[in-house]
Formats: structure tokens, C-alpha cells, sequence
């Protein structure tokens, strides 16, 4: 191509239809996502992360029912279960964790009825990883002082369920302690054990979901992140 009189090489004409086909930045589908891609990305995600929690449930479950064959363990088993879904709960947040309790606390009292476990993860254990973390922002004696009475409120609505559901609302109140702490056996001090027991083993579960949040921001974050996307 010869140089014009200015010396300046003028512009090579193109068809209007060249461009489109050739250069990608000009393809009509250049710069844009299509609506479906976002949609169907959050979809699968979130479908992830459900069968991920549906795994985790059936954990909880077999847990709980490790309380039911051996009675001894039923709060220790009680206990465990709700650590079980600490990584779900610092990975995916309060409503998938608060969404595992639900589930797994209705499986395990359908499925297991006299167990105590199912019935002090439905009523307390399960749902207090969530709830912990805003009774700790209070003051320090505030704090301890709340925790013992959501203990004790958990424990009288628990007994509530258990003369509704096992008494079939029968019973004096005497009864229904004896019965729902007793274990049928017609011991009030064995009942009162229980209570002092069940009172230890919040706080000791309350102490343990500290140390364990220490362990997973320093040593288990990463391959929690990895596993659970």
C-alpha cells in the first residue's frame, strides 16, 4: 500500500461483517455471561453443600445411637454429636449448622425415643454451638449466669416434652422427674445425679468448643476449606 501525500498509510477497509466474525471481543457473546451460568454455579454450590450437611446428619445420627446402646455415654454421645458439626458451622455458618440440629435432632428422637441423648441434643447440645457464640460477647458473669439458666430452662423443657410425648401427659410432677431423669428406675437421688451431671457436661462441652475453635483456626482451617467448599 503506497503512502498518501501526508505520508500517512490510509486505513485498510473492512466489511461490516468481518469484524464480528473474526475479532472474539466483538462477538455479541463477548463481555457478557449468560443469565443461566451464575445461577446454575450457585445451584450446584449450594447443592454441595447440602449433601455435604446430609453426610454429616447421618454422623450425628449414628453417634446418637451409640448413646442408646450404651447408657452410660447417652450425654457424652449427646455431646459429641453437636462437636461433630463445628466444621459445618464455622465453613458454612449459622443455617446449615442450625439445619443439621434440626434434622438430626428429629431423626434421632423418632428414631430413638428413650434415648436421653436424642433427647439433650434436641433440647440443648445441638443448637448451642450457634447460640455460644453470642452469649460469649456478654460480660463475663452475665455470660456464666445465662449459660446456667438456658441449662435449666433446657432441661425443664425437656422434661415438659418427655411427659407430653413418653407420659402421654400423666404423671405427677414427681413422677415425671423421676421418670425422665431416673430412667424408670424410681430413684429420686438418681435423678438428681443426672441433673448435676447434665449440668457438668454443658460446661465442660463449653470449654471444649473453645479449645476446639483454637485448633481449627490454627491447625484444621485449611483442610476444613479444602474438603468442604
Amino acid at each position: 500500500m503506497e503512502p498518501n501525500r501526508k505520508g500517512e498509510i490510509p486505513p485498510t477497509r473492512r466489511s461490516p461483517e468481518g469484524d464480528n466474525h473474526n475479532s472474539p471481543d466483538n462477538s455479541p457473546a463477548a463481555g457478557r455471561q449468560t443469565p443461566g451460568g451464575g445461577r446454575r454455579s450457585r445451584r450446584s454450590h449450594t447443592t454441595y453443600r447440602m449433601a455435604v450437611s446430609a453426610i454429616f446428619c447421618a454422623l450425628g445420627v449414628v453417634v446418637l445411637g451409640l448413646g442408646a446402646l450404651v447408657e452410660v455415654i447417652d450425654m457424652t454421645a449427646a455431646a459429641l454429636a453437636a462437636l461433630l458439626f463445628l466444621p459445618i458451622l464455622y465453613r458454612y455458618g449459622n443455617g446449615y449448622a442450625l439445619l443439621c440440629w434440626g434434622v438430626t435432632a428429629i431423626l434421632g428422637v423418632m428414631l430413638m425415643p428413650q434415648n436421653l441423648a436424642s433427647w439433650l441434643y434436641l433440647c440443648l447440645l445441638g443448637y448451642y454451638p450457634v447460640l455460644k457464640q453470642r452469649l460469649d460477647r456478654l460480660p463475663r458473669l452475665l455470660a456464666v449466669l445465662s449459660k446456667l439458666a438456658l441449662v435449666l430452662v433446657a432441661l425443664g423443657f425437656y422434661l415438659l416434652l418427655f411427659w407430653l410425648i413418653m407420659m402421654n401427659g400423666e404423671g405427677t410432677l414427681a413422677e415425671i422427674f423421676v421418670t425422665g431423669f431416673g430412667e424408670g428406675e424410681g430413684s429420686t437421688w438418681m435423678a438428681w445425679i443426672l441433673v448435676g451431671l447434665c449440668i457438668m457436661t454443658f460446661f465442660i462441652f463449653d470449654l471444649l468448643i473453645d479449645k476446639l475453635s483454637v485448633l481449627y483456626r490454627l491447625r484444621w482451617r485449611k483442610r476444613v476449606e479444602k474438603w468442604l467448599k
